[in-house]
């Protein structure tokens, strides 16, 4: 890396958690040359962003890498696992769509100047959501066994290192 240069992530969100193939990545990306550049993530979600801040923060810690910013862009929903969750209706999805352009146009501008700061929608009841959704796949859900395995190894394993 030169100096100067900066390094983003983009991704969507994950059941409140940016998804474990970003943090395979992050786990196997050698930056050579890196002496603190601008770092940023953005990540677009349904309505919150849950723990993606911090699970994010700290894989890069890891790396002795520092975020320096973060954004979330809220799109239209798509999170359908839980009862009472369900997608977006069309009014909805247009306004959240619409919203989105002059969000990026921010979010381009704050990247562009290397501003340190994090507008992510953390949202409520993060840790309680999570939680639940792990129970119900394993409660009332009719998948197949190695299905929920994995989607269990993914959850708990991202829980599992915020909570360390």
């Amino acid at each position: 890396m030169r100096e100067g240069e900066k390094i983003g992530f983009v991704f969507p969100i994950y059941s409140w958690a940016p998804p474990e193939i970003v943090l395979n990545f992050i786990r196997q990306l050698s930056l050579k040359g890196y002496k603190r550049q601008y770092l940023f993530f953005v990540c677009s979600c349904g309505d919150d962003t849950g723990l993606t801040q911090q699970v994010l923060e700290k894989a890069l810690s890891h790396k002795g890498w520092k975020c320096h910013a973060g954004f979330s862009v809220t799109m239209p929903n798509n999170y359908v696992l839980l009862p009472g969750f369900d997608v977006d209706k069309k009014e909805l999805e247009e306004k959240k769509l619409a919203d989105a352009i002059p969000t990026l146009n921010q979010i381009n501008a704050s990247i562009s100047r290397r501003e340190s700061c994090f507008f992510v929608m953390k949202g409520v009841f993060l840790l309680l959501r999570r939680g639940l959704s792990i129970l119900y796949l394993i409660a009332f859900r009719c998948l197949p066994g190695i299905f929920i395995l994995r989607m269990l190894v993914l959850d708990v394993s991202v829980v599992r290192r915020v909570v360390r």
